[in-house]
């Protein structure tokens, strides 16, 4: 193999790897749900679920929901 069949297969596995960058996906944001009563994390959702209309969790258990009910009544 000489230096311009060396150079030609570097050129296509750099361009090889930069159509895989393309179309590979950055980092996606997600979103922290905090009980409404003591802050607590709860869990990770991703935005596009949100959008979805996935229904995320408010209070980290039982009883921060009926705390948090009887103080907002």
């Amino acid at each position: 193999m000489d230096e311009i069949d060396w150079a030609n297969k570097c050129e296509e596995a750099l361009q090889r790897a930069a159509r895989r960058e393309r179309h590979a996906e950055g980092a996606q944001p997600v979103l922290v749900t905090m009980c409404l009563f003591c802050g607590k994390p709860i869990e990770r959702v991703s935005p596009k679920d949100v959008k979805a209309g996935k229904l995320v969790k408010r209070w980290c258990c039982i009883e921060c929901r009926n705390s948090w009910s009887k103080e907002y009544e």
